[in-house]
């Protein structure tokens, strides 16, 4: 820590008497530190030049959490620098303050005597000395400076050291001693606090150069050097200035004006005037504009007495802007005139940044520069712009203090904690200007956010263009009354009405690069797509081919782009095509009709530039393009396609061959196979008749078992057939209702066999789109096998029914009879297949293989559960191709 820091915190310690070691217990010495840290922040910034009102409302806020924190001792440092900003101020509020008094004896002053704490005490002189000499008091300034000499050891190593250096020099040289002895010592500590102001100002020549140069241009006016001292003069003044200690520029343009005020050159001691009292009113310093007023009028008339002259830059700023503003303000002079101090402006600075705003395109750095200018002119200590975002929602854009720069974001206004929402909507319904002081007001804006916050000043302006609302400026200041004057709301306006079209202009470009970038992320994907494209893409001009994708490459085999560019398009397409028709007159034809009617899709047989032909799809499209227009021809190989379709006209005609051949066994077997069949039958039949009496009963028993077997070969010779022709007849889809169907089949089975006790339920209204050919077959061979099947059951139960599952209905025959083994259900849909013998069952095994081929050809499934002498279940689904058409 350095020496500044442990010798104010060992001064800053509480009197806990004896036991010291309360203190450690009271405060901890990291919240110490943070307060001396506080300290020295509101000691450097007084000397750095910050805004007077600013740095008052600081030190204010620190010096009440002092005295929350009993400190005491360092809550007296932030009241000497309190005052001090106040008494520069001019005290607006006519505070009692122990910096001004004269008197040693004062009960502040002798306590500060006697705490012999040097930092304080060399603290309250050298900043009494300061203002004392700024106000032209000079021997005050003498006698304040000599006391700070006597403790300066308690600042050395700070920021107020070198301060002293620089005051006690030029309170030194403000006056001439008559008596040569006393000018000989007051030289003397001169050239002592010069040489340590050198000796800084080699290390740090932003800070100290122009304090040095500044002292050296007030010997060369004691010793009568007038060309030196105009040098010096010049030069303070713009180090000073370049390095932005507000301040010390004015203090320099004041002690330059006085030097040719007395050499007699009055004009040009006016200037420098004036630039003094500029510098003073921006740093907030009204008891010294009100010094020079009183002691320097004639010098500041031009400044003072605007009317009396021809038309002001604020008469032109308000012929420039509309000057027809509607202000609110709760003070009671109607007038509402305020002090100079806030109207006498850098007008030069004003138009320069009102062209910077102006030349400003970006939207983040116009919203930047903005707050920061109405910050640094209007003395607010807190700022916000309210902006309507592209859907018309007013959102705060950015906010900047006092303390940091603008802090952009893009928060919805309503009901937003941190800015007084009412008072915003009532401008922006109004469009009306409100300037309001201590919250004084009849109208219904005070929010939760005002009576927190209690600021003294504040203005609420809406950003105007062309008499439309853009925009609304809110502005405070929580520490000074009577801020914004009706001539700065004029510069705001100006300033604003600027903006304001700046906005417009940075939110039209801001439009326009999204619609540029949006352009480009197009232009990118469109490149991707057509580079990374699977299919060819060539693009045809009236000059030929203009551009192509690798896929084009590629599939041409070429070497690359530059290569296919120069080759004619006749090169890429044999010499005639599989029709016979030359490659290049009907590629004339097809263009022609592609941009007639603005597409065409046709297949080409295609050259590689290796001399192998290929056929391909292609899709020519016209597109307008400029002053010509370009054809996009895709192009797919579908050489594998031609090639299966050639292999599937192969295999079809092999199949139509088959069917062929199966027909005509299919006719062989019906008529071939039946004669025989029925010779057989037939004559077995005519020796029983005529014979029958002769034969025993063995042989009786051979002739029947003859006839038996020719009957059944007869039907299986029908259930081939069947099975054929289930598996070549066209589906002819109709719309069925397999109930009804059922309820026929029930009929006819029912009066085979009145005697059966069954019973029958069938779902109503079972309807499928299908073939009723085909369908009448599947449900006779299963209603037919559970009526064969529950046969040797007393009682039975036979049921047609629909089941819903994952939205697709499953039709079953359900019975109780003779049922099968899972275990052998694969073999239930084979050609061939029993799973019963003929003593139990009769049957050729071809039925339910018939209706596996039927359920099949409708694109369903079948499937069964059966268990032994418990029944059987036959699933099967239908797909509903009219729906799905539908």
């Amino acid at each position: 820590m350095d020496r500044e820091s442990v010798g104010l915190i060992s001064s800053l310690r509480p009197d806990f008497g004896a036991d010291s070691n309360l203190y450690v217990d009271y405060v901890p010495y990291r919240l110490l530190s943070a307060v001396f840290e506080n300290l020295r922040f509101c000691v450097n910034a007084y000397w750095c030049g910050q805004p007077l009102a600013e740095l008052a409302a600081q030190i204010l806020a620190y010096r009440q959490m002092m005295l929350k924190l009993y400190l005491p001792t360092s809550e007296k440092y932030c009241l000497i620098l309190w005052e001090t900003t106040l008494l520069l101020l001019g005290n607006p509020d006519k505070i009692k303050l122990s910096i001004e008094e004269i008197s040693d004896q004062d009960p502040w002053i002798s306590e500060l005597l006697n705490s012999h704490d040097m930092t304080r005490i060399f603290y309250f002189y050298l900043h009494r000395a300061t203002v004392r000499f700024l106000l032209g008091q000079i021997t005050l300034a003498k006698a304040d400076a000599r006391q700070s000499r006597q403790y300066v050891a308690g600042g050395v190593a700070t920021v107020c050291e070198a301060g002293f250096y620089f005051y006690d020099s030029l309170v030194a040289l403000a006056t001439i001693p008559e008596s040569p002895t006393e000018l000989e010592s007051q030289l003397k500590t001169v050239e002592e606090n010069q040489a340590s102001l050198k000796l800084w100002a080699g290390y740090a020549p932003m800070n100290y150069l122009h304090k040095w140069q500044l002292v050296e241009a007030e010997k060369y006016r004691v010793f009568g050097k007038r060309l030196e001292a105009i040098e010096m003069y010049d030069q303070a003044i713009a180090g000073a200035k370049e390095n932005e200690y507000i301040q010390e520029e004015a203090v320099a343009n004041e002690l330059a004006a006085k030097f040719y005020l007395d050499w007699g050159k009055e004009k040009v001691a006016a200037g420098y005037m004036q630039a003094a009292y500029y510098c003073y009113a921006r740093w907030g310093a009204k008891a010294k504009t009100d010094d020079l007023e009183n002691r320097y009028a004639s010098l500041l008339r031009p400044i003072l007495q605007p009317a009396a002259q021809d038309p002001t830059l604020l008469d032109t700023l308000a012929a420039i802007t509309d000057s027809n503003l509607s202000i609110q303000a709760s003070r009671q002079n109607s007038g509402f005139s305020g002090d100079a101090i806030n109207t006498v402006l850098d007008f030069a600075a004003i138009f320069k940044a009102s062209q910077n705003l102006s030349s400003t395109i970006q939207l983040d750095e116009l919203l930047h520069q903005l707050t920061q200018i109405i910050m640094q002119y209007s003395g607010g200590d807190r700022c916000a712009l309210i902006l309507p975002n592209e859907n018309d929602i007013w959102c705060v854009e950015a906010v900047a203090t006092s303390e940091k720069k603008a802090d952009l974001c893009s928060v919805p206004l309503e009901d937003n904690a941190n800015l007084p929402v009412k008072l915003i909507q009532y401008v922006k319904n109004t469009q009306e200007v409100m300037v309001i002081d201590n919250l004084n007001t009849d109208l219904p804006i005070i929010d939760a956010y005002l009576r927190q916050q209690q600021p003294k000043s504040l203005l609420c302006f809406p950003l105007l263009n062309q008499g439309k609302l853009f925009g609304i400026l809110y502005l405070e200041n929580r520490s000074t009354r009577n801020l914004f004057t009706r001539d700065l709301i004029l510069i705001l306006n100006f300033l604003c009405t600027q903006a304001a079209i700046s906005l417009k202009n940075a939110r039209l470009y801001l439009l326009e690069q999204e619609k540029a970038r949006q352009l480009r992320l197009s232009e990118s994907r469109l490149k991707q797509l057509f580079e990374k494209a699977a299919d060819a893409i060539i693009l045809l001009g009236d000059q030929g081919l203009l551009d192509c994708n690798q896929a084009a490459i590629d599939l041409f085999r070429c070497p690359n782009k530059l290569q296919l560019y120069s080759i004619h398009l006749a090169q890429i397409s044999p010499e005639l095509q599989p029709d016979g028709q030359r490659s290049i007159d009907k590629a004339n034809t097809l263009i022609k009709e592609a941009l007639q009617t603005g597409s065409h899709r046709f297949e080409w047989v295609h050259q590689r530039l290796d001399g192998e032909n290929f056929w391909a799809e292609v899709m020519l499209t016209a597109i307008p393009y400029q002053e010509e227009t370009v054809l996009h021809s895709l192009i797919r190989d579908i050489s594998d396609r031609k090639q299966a379709e050639e292999q599937i006209r192969r295999y079809t005609a092999q199949l139509e061959a088959s069917n062929r051949e199966l027909e005509a066994f299919s006719y062989s077997v019906s008529h071939d196979l039946r004669a025989p069949l029925r010779a057989i039958d037939g004559f077995s039949k005519v020796l029983l008749d005529d014979y029958g009496e002769t034969f025993n009963e063995v042989a009786k028993d051979y002739f029947n078992r003859i006839r038996k077997n020719a009957v059944q070969m007869g039907k299986l010779i029908d259930d081939l057939l069947s099975l054929s022709r289930v598996s070549r007849a066209e589906i002819r889809y109709t719309t069925i209702n397999l109930s009804n169907l059922a309820q026929e089949l029930k009929k006819e089975l029912q009066s085979s066999e009145p005697e059966r006790q069954v019973e029958w339920v069938i779902a109503p209204e079972a309807v499928v789109s299908a073939d009723a050919t085909l369908m009448r077959i599947v449900l006779t061979n299963l209603l037919h096998n559970a009526w064969k099947f529950t046969r040797r059951h007393s009682t039975a139960r036979i049921e047609f029914g629909i089941l819903h599952q994952e939205g697709r209905p499953i039709y079953f025959v359900r019975d109780d009879g003779a049922g099968f083994d899972m275990a052998y259900s694969k073999k239930l849909f084979g050609v061939f297949q029993r799973l019963h013998n003929a003593h139990e069952f009769s049957g050729v095994g071809i039925g339910l293989a018939t209706v596996q081929r039927a359920i099949l050809r409708h694109g369903g499934s079948i499937w069964a559960e059966g268990s032994v002498e418990q029944g059987a279940t036959f699933y099967f689904t239908i797909p509903n191709i009219h729906n799905a058409n539908q």
